[in-house]
């Protein structure tokens, strides 16, 4: 798996997300989350990217911990 299509971020008006380049990866990453994480995230499309949108709730340092997770697992 390419880890540099996968991006965390923090953004002033949404807080932490997870860019996605690609469709499989994001289907991947969205049962990632569902199935072993249990954690409260939105999606949206933006600029042909799949965003996970994790809020306020969260930092950059814990979500970049669940990517490595699930780069390890994939």
């Amino acid at each position: 798996m390419d880890k540099s299509k996968i991006k965390s971020t923090f953004d002033k008006d949404y807080g932490v997300i997870i860019s996605v380049e690609d469709e499989d990866t994001a289907d991947l990453l969205d049962d990632f989350l569902t199935e072993k994480f249990f954690v409260f995230y939105n999606t949206r499309d933006k600029n042909g990217l799949k965003e996970f949108i994790f809020g306020f709730a969260s930092s950059v340092e814990r979500v970049q911990l669940i990517i490595d997770s699930f780069l390890k697992d994939v």
